[in-house]
């Protein structure tokens, strides 16, 4: 009887020499048989050593990290199986090994064919385990292996969490625009514009593409008031914008050429005639806008226009009716629709 009594007293001590940490909830090994584990493998009561472990479910598994400071180094290694039982045994395994190899050496370690360990390197990618005390486990006592069922099927149920999804791209919209200005320096005494325009870009810049009208007053020569001509310009236009933003705030900034047709008619003559002038400007613009929803916009608008080929139109026997000016302005409002 003395021997089975011996036997237990070797077997299952409470050795003070392991102290055990979890970093993470208690979950899978069996932390309060372990050191008994321990002593069994070496024969003796361990060494004062400090093993800290963290679990977490993997796939249909479980993935082990332990840390064990000794007089030596620390140690760490990572273990995965299927069979909490079995990584149990392991772990022991390996503490035991690192605190006395040569005690171990002729040790069982156990038929784990039905449930491999695989110990693995730690994995640089992984995050250093938090040194703080995990909160008080609200589930049952007891059901270790029924509360890690119940952990894995609601981050299965879960699906990937936002922070897993690669963050997505602004993609290309459409824009629409129209604006109503005031011209001067084209056409005699000013004039009024009217402009339609359409691009695409994204939420710093665009590319977009114009067309313009202009009419207004016509002139009268300067020799003989009763004879002039009427005037208009259209033109088509592209031209590139960065778009500077600020809370509901916008300042597009553009930058383009326009070509189209700047157009005379006679009056007052006896044989009049339409005379065509090809018109080629250079347009620099600057459009404050408020933005109070995504897809509408709402603004000022102010262009400077250099005209490439400056015009004048005159009638041999009454003189200068028109010469447009070396920059022209134009100044409005506008509306722009964000699509989609």
């Amino acid at each position: 009887m003395l021997a089975p009594l011996l036997s237990m007293l070797l077997l299952d001590p409470a050795p003070a020499g392991l102290e055990l940490r979890w970093q993470t909830e208690p979950a899978c090994v069996e932390a309060e048989g372990l050191p008994g584990r321990v002593t069994s493998l070496l024969g003796r009561a361990p060494p004062e050593a400090r093993l800290a472990l963290a679990a977490e479910p993997v796939g249909e598994g479980w993935r082990v990290a332990l840390e064990l400071a000794s007089a030596g180094p620390a140690v760490r290694r990572t273990l995965e199986g299927r069979d909490c039982a079995t990584l149990t045994d392991a772990v022991a395994l390996v503490v035991a090994v690192q605190l006395d190899p040569l005690a171990v050496a002729g040790a069982s370690t156990g038929d784990f064919e039905s449930s491999p360990v695989v110990e693995r390197e730690p994995e640089p990618r992984l995050p250093p385990l938090p040194r703080i005390d995990p909160p008080p486990s609200t589930e049952a006592v007891g059901e270790p292996e029924a509360s890690a069922e119940r952990r894995i099927e609601r981050s299965r149920a879960s699906g990937p969490s936002a922070t897993d999804r690669p963050p997505s791209r602004p993609r290309p919209h459409a824009v629409l625009a129209a604006a109503m200005m005031g011209e001067l320096g084209v056409l005699p005494r000013g004039a009024g514009a009217f402009e339609l325009s359409g691009g695409v870009g994204g939420r710093r810049a665009r590319l977009e593409l114009s067309g313009l009208a202009s009419v207004g007053p016509g002139g009268v020569s300067e020799r003989l008031p009763a004879v002039g001509g009427r005037f208009g310009l259209f033109t088509g236009g592209v031209r590139g914008c960065g778009v500077p933003r600020r809370d509901r705030m916008a300042l597009p900034l553009c930058g383009g050429v326009e070509v189209g047709d700047l157009r005379g008619s006679g009056i007052g003559l006896l044989h009049p005639r339409t005379v065509n002038a090809l018109w080629v400007a250079a347009v620099a613009s600057a459009r404050p806008q408020w933005v109070p929803t995504s897809r509408l916009s709402v603004g000022a608008r102010l262009d400077l226009v250099a005209p490439l080929r400056r015009h004048r139109f005159a009638i041999a026997e009454a003189g200068l009716v028109h010469a447009v000016d070396p920059v022209a302005v134009r100044v409005g409002l506008s509306v722009e629709l964000r699509l989609p």
